[in-house]
């Protein structure tokens, strides 16, 4: 068996999330990790989405040029790789010009690897060349990090072997983060005081980057007609700020909320004082909204098309999938959202998905991928 001083890993991802931080400083408790970044953030998140991460493992910025909004080309990756001796290499990804060349490296030199994915959804079409130009990067990993069923089938769509697919819960929780029990009327009542939105019977939000995927236009559709007690909170930033606005002046929605971007704190605030929320996405390979939702005894109403929302979504329990073709149904749906109470037993599932249980869990499969 491997010990901390014994297993050296590396770790390739594309930029420091906080959240992923928060992970590599829990998983270099258990062994001895380096992270390799290859940007210094992500071109779509603000600036201060990366305040205040402290570091407790090794790291290094790969030195690179950055093309469009997430390519990157950088030899250094491979050239760290050629010296040092790792146990084992853990990409990321397999987009990107970086993680191309290393993987194939890698595979001439016959240096096993795993591919750790954040999610993945099977294509309705797709060009034949990009189809076998994916199956060529992702088969040729001899081992698989999946968080969701519907991920492992995307896997298994491009060659992966089932055998050596590892499960986990994705996640951007500590545990420190989990409420032990759902705040009573009161408690959500001075929230909304301090926010100064107490004046509405119900609330709900959503969290997410402006933009034509996350849906937030469709979701103000809905709200055009819902009851005017009935606040909507947006929270995030993007290239479709300017249309959201632009909505809600001509519609005069004056119970609808732009915040823009929140730090974690106050997100979770907004998430605590709300009573449903709603995630309308067009496509997510996984959405981190789902779980924090939970995390706070807060039902989550999402379209199906989010990995998490399929993984933690138990019809009347934890919430409902709401229909993206119907805004009349969506907003019976929502409604509907208001009666769900998340028990115990419901609870303990999200208590399950928090980065130290999942740093462990990543331990211990790299541990068996050590072992075979």
């Amino acid at each position: 068996m491997y010990n901390t001083t014994e297993m050296k890993i590396l770790f390739v991802f594309n930029h420091p999330a906080p959240y992923k931080i928060k992970l590599f400083n829990e998983l270099a408790r258990y062994m001895d990790l380096e992270v390799a970044f290859e940007r210094k953030r992500a071109s779509n998140r603000n600036k201060l989405f990366y305040k205040n991460a402290a570091y407790n493992f090794n790291h290094v910025y790969l030195r690179g040029i950055p093309i469009g909004k997430e390519n990157h080309f950088s030899l250094d990756l491979i050239h760290l790789i050629k010296n040092n001796n790792y146990d084992l290499i853990i990409m990321n990804g397999y987009s990107t010009l970086t993680e191309m060349m290393t993987i194939k490296y890698l595979n001439n030199h016959k240096m096993p690897y795993a591919l750790y994915i954040n999610g993945g959804i099977i294509p309705k079409q797709e060009p034949k060349w990009k189809k076998r130009l994916k199956r060529k990067y992702i088969s040729s990993a001899k081992y698989f990090f999946s968080p969701t069923k519907e991920s492992t089938d995307y896997l298994l769509y491009y060659g992966a072997n089932k055998k050596n697919i590892y499960e986990y819960s994705y996640s951007t929780l500590n545990k420190i983060e989990l409420l032990d029990e759902p705040l009573s009327r009161e408690q959500k009542e001075k929230i909304r005081q301090e926010l100064n939105i107490s004046s509405f019977k119900h609330i709900a939000t959503t969290i997410g980057e402006l933009c034509q995927r996350k849906n937030q236009l469709y979701l103000l559709k809905i709200w055009n007609t819902m009851p005017k007690d009935f606040l909507l909170i947006i929270i995030g930033e993007g290239k479709d700020k300017k249309k959201i606005e632009h909505y809600i002046k001509e519609n005069k929605l004056n119970n609808v909320l732009l915040t823009g971007f929140l730090d974690r704190k106050n997100t979770f605030k907004y998430i605590k004082a709300s009573d449903l929320t709603i995630f309308p996405t067009r496509e997510d390979i996984y959405g981190h909204v789902v779980l924090e939702s939970l995390s706070q005894w807060v039902p989550i109403i999402s379209s199906p098309n989010a990995n998490s929302a399929l993984k933690y979504i138990v019809k009347n329990r934890t919430g409902l999938f709401l229909p993206l073709d119907d805004s009349a149904a969506a907003k019976d749906i929502i409604i509907k959202g208001l009666d769900i109470l998340i028990d115990k037993n419901d609870f303990s599932v999200v208590k399950e998905a928090t980065i130290e249980k999942n740093a462990l869990r990543h331990f211990e499969q790299i541990e068996e991928m050590l072992r075979k």
